[in-house]
């Protein structure tokens, strides 16, 4: 039943996007210049409100042999060197 919803969606508001976008298309440059400027709106849009990944991991790399190690950690686990 979902799949059909969904293509419902796609198609109540895919249809009138689509016939919009051929008519502006059929408008000479200013209509190709909207719809540029509508699809790099929505894809900074989109982007915006993607989540941004948070960064990196808190662990260190040991100077000795660059093994990850957790922060807490004195000594590195993998060869026992000092961090």
């Amino acid at each position: 039943m979902a799949d059909i919803s969904e293509l419902l969606l796609y198609v109540v508001v895919g249809g009138p996007i689509l016939l919009i976008v051929v008519l502006l298309l059929l408008t000479g440059p200013i209509g190709w210049f909207t719809v540029v400027f509508i699809a790099i709106g929505a894809m900074v849009l989109r982007s915006l409100l993607e989540e941004s990944p948070t960064g990196g991991s808190d662990k260190e790399n040991c100077p000795a042999c660059g093994s990850l190690n957790p922060p807490t950690s004195e000594t590195c686990d993998h060869c026992g060197d000092s961090i």
